[in-house]
């Protein structure tokens, strides 16, 4: 088995079956140090709230999930029905942007995302979030899923298809430790991207510099005039973007301390004795 569709499902327990009211499902090819979950787990969480998971083989078996409105699975050497409602779907690439809010299932990858759902009063959610506030809790710490910051992802599934690179970058500076332009680093897991574009964005206090190369040169480095605080980074894969990354670099830190180291005793009472400092970490020649 090459890869799986890791998947997640929360349901309540009504009348005998579990009615999802969060799950996904996600796209994963397998390294030599994957693990993978043969057939259905079932776990109780807390009262009538129970998580359901498993790696299915195929995406045909995610379908078959979404679009059965009773779906009979074997979990815990027992049977059990999941039942997901859906009116509508959606789909969205999620970038990597530390700025965005928006849930991501990843650190530091890229993702397509198509989002089944129906539309819910948000009068229900307040109350399924209050009633079930302790159960939603040990979700959130066990399979990291925050739902109480995002009650928008109640009843909704999403299928996530990550891209499998990762980027980084290092300064390149001259003998006067000044920086003369940057080398990036991206982690084409599976070398399933050689022949994309890369193109960047580098800009700073009115400067800018722009280019591309493709993903298989090697070194990936460019000279800079300027030291940048910003940058954007996306792939692409012919027409389609696969990867998209914005961040902004932090060049120093400035830290001040007020420190209290005691009491001196007066005649009017204990005062206390203050001392402060400040130093700065980063900046030039740093």
């Amino acid at each position: 088995m090459e890869s799986v569709y890791r998947t997640l499902c929360f349901c309540q327990k009504v009348n005998g079956s579990y009615k999802i009211f969060y799950g996904h499902s996600i796209y994963w090819k397998l390294t030599d140090l994957d693990y993978v979950i043969d057939g259905w787990k079932r776990k109780n969480i807390q009262g009538d709230i129970y998580a359901f998971f498993v790696d299915l083989s195929s995406r045909d078996a995610v379908d078959q999930l979404i679009n059965s409105e009773h779906l009979e699975i074997d979990a815990s050497s027992k049977k059990h029905s999941l039942i997901f409602d859906w009116e509508q779907s959606d789909t969205d690439f999620l970038i990597n942007d530390a700025s965005d809010n928006e849930y991501k299932p990843f650190i530091s990858l890229c993702s397509k995302a198509t989002y089944y759902f129906s539309i819910i009063e948000s009068e229900f959610i307040e109350e399924f979030l209050r009633e079930k506030k302790e159960a939603i809790s040990r979700l959130e710490d066990e399979y990291i899923v925050p739902l109480a910051k995002n009650p928008h992802l109640l009843n909704t599934f999403a299928i996530y298809t990550p891209t499998r690179i990762e980027t980084s970058f290092q300064n390149i500076r001259d003998e006067r430790n000044h920086i003369a332009g940057l080398e990036f680093y991206i982690n084409d897991i599976f070398e399933d991207y050689r022949d994309c574009e890369v193109i960047f964005l580098l800009s700073s206090e009115g400067e800018k510099e722009q280019g591309s190369f493709k993903l298989s040169d090697e070194p990936k480095s460019i000279s800079l005039r300027f030291d940048p605080d910003y940058m954007e980074l996306s792939i692409k894969d012919g027409e389609e973007v696969i990867f998209e990354e914005k961040c902004h670099f932090i060049k120093s830190i400035n830290v001040n301390m007020n420190m209290i180291s005691g009491n001196i005793k007066t005649n009017s009472g204990a005062v206390p004795m203050h001392s402060s400092s400040s130093f700065r970490i980063g900046g030039d020649g740093e």
